[in-house]
């Protein structure tokens, strides 16, 4: 495509980038070697150095010429020079946007011992208590970017007044800058960890799905931090199981499933810890599966982990909702019999998770399992979990049962000579040898599989099963 095309192509004239900045891009890009890339590179940063401090440059001008910076810095130059030039467009660029580049090239350029902090801090302080709340965001943006201690300590407590703002953005973002301003300095704990406890009662629903977030991940390294937490997480997943959130917030027919599986993730946290109360754990997350169990691509997910803090609860309390009709694994079904490959994993995952007591009888026998071999088409993610799964209920019935879903795999003309065609001929000869109790349909499944096999068994082996044959000393566990 001509560089005249290019221009004006759609995409082009709606990006804003100007002509200099396509044409440094492109020729960056088309750089055939590291030298090449390197003299274009270093020619830039001469140019910029040249005319981004000339009295009559643009704040727009400058913006460029930032991101110009941004892209070398990436590809791993040293543009330190541009510090100065970005935090003066943070606090004389003539639009939102020229000084949030600046934050962005801020953020990035920055280093702990810089003498050029202070500046920066001066800025932000004064964005946090700008009447525009955009400034306040564009600056709660920076400082959850910024890994200075000093910077953090200096502005933490306008963070903390801005989650009281009345604009929801905003609040949604102090409450993020709060959580990474306690990454970088957890020496502040006693004074963060009760405004964003205070979060999590927020009226809107966006900065509540946020607090739980950054909850989870808090729970996640200290555990024991649940009991503040928990009631208001269990409330609020009720509140989207009632469907009172509003539509905005669905997914393809799901509310609001990311902060549902949040909300989940920390029941299996709690309860993997041994703490909170089993029993409401339980009936929460069965509620939540009830829930997502007829939804689609979100509602997967949920399904899913569910049923990971299903399977660490002791079985009795799972025993109880069977009891009483619930069936709390039927969302499962749905997923094992699928033909689609991410589906069919996606059930086989939930089976390896739920114990062999909570399987129903179809399960049980191989052939549901088997089949996700049958239709793998070489996808070994697919056999290797099916296989596992086989091995773990293997009984002489079970490998006659599967037999045929193996003798389909096997016999595919695409397989057969590759490394997958080999271990699975070499598994379920495996298989054979180790379970097998009746030697008419032993001797009868042996001589298929090793003609399905071809050359993918080794020759020893099948040496050794035409000896044993001839001989009449079929039983062997030799593989």
């Amino acid at each position: 495509m001509s560089t005249l095309s290019i221009y004006r192509g759609s995409e082009f004239l709606a990006s804003g980038i100007s002509h200099d900045l396509m044409r440094f891009v492109k020729k960056v890009s088309e750089a055939k070697s590291k030298a090449e890339e390197r003299d274009h590179i270093h020619s830039e940063l001469e140019y910029i150095k040249s005319r981004i401090g000339l009295p009559d440059v643009s704040s727009s001008k400058v913006k460029e010429y930032l991101i110009r910076l941004i892209h070398c810095h990436m590809m791993g130059y040293n543009v330190d020079f541009g510090l100065i030039y970005a935090i003066m467009i943070t606090q004389s660029g003539e639009s939102i946007a020229d000084r949030r580049v600046g934050y962005l090239a801020s953020t990035l350029f920055i280093e702990n011992d810089n003498e050029l902090a202070i500046m920066l801090t001066n800025t932000l302080q004064r964005d946090l208590q700008s009447a525009k709340f955009q400034d306040r965001c564009a600056a709660l943006v920076a400082i959850s970017n910024i890994r200075q201690q000093e910077i953090v300590k200096a502005v933490v407590d306008l963070v903390i007044i801005n989650t009281d703002y009345q604009k929801e953005t905003v609040r949604k973002k102090a409450y993020i800058a709060l959580y990474w301003q306690l990454e970088i300095d957890p020496q502040l704990q006693d004074q963060l960890l009760p405004i964003l406890e205070k979060g999590l009662v927020d009226k809107d629903p966006s900065v509540l799905g946020a607090v739980i977030g950054i909850w989870r991940n808090l729970i996640k390294k200290t555990p024991a931090l649940y009991e503040e937490a928990l009631p208001a997480i269990i409330n609020h997943l009720r509140y989207i199981l009632g469907g009172k959130l509003h539509k905005s917030f669905d997914y393809h027919g799901t509310s609001s499933p990311w902060v549902q599986m949040h909300c989940i993730e920390i029941l299996e946290i709690v309860q993997s810890a041994g703490l909170g109360s089993t029993s409401e754990i339980a009936q929460i997350v069965m509620d939540t599966l009830r829930a997502a169990e007829k939804g689609v691509d979100a509602s997967f997910a949920i399904i899913y982990q569910c049923v990971r803090v299903l399977s660490k609860i002791p079985s009795h309390y799972v025993s109880e909702f069977i009891e009483e009709g619930k069936e709390p694994f039927r969302a499962v079904q749905r997923f094992v019999a699928a033909q689609n490959h991410i589906l069919k994993y996606l059930g086989l995952r939930c089976l390896s998770l739920m114990d062999d007591e909570f399987w129903n009888e179809e399960w049980r026998d191989g052939k549901v399992i088997s089949e996700a071999i049958a239709i793998s088409n070489g996808d070994e993610t697919l056999v290797d979990e099916a296989m596992h799964l086989i091995e773990r209920i293997a009984t002489s019935e079970v490998i006659f049962n599967i037999q045929e879903n193996c003798l389909i795999a096997m016999s595919s003309s695409a397989l057969q000579g590759t490394p997958f065609h080999a271990k699975l001929c070499g598994w379920y000869a495996k298989q054979i040898e180790d379970h097998c109790t009746d030697t008419d349909w032993y001797l009868e499944l042996m001589l298929q599989v090793i003609i399905e096999s071809g050359r993918s068994l080794p020759e020893k082996y099948v040496d050794d099963y035409c000896a044993r044959f001839g001989s009449g000393n079929v039983f062997s566990n030799q593989l």
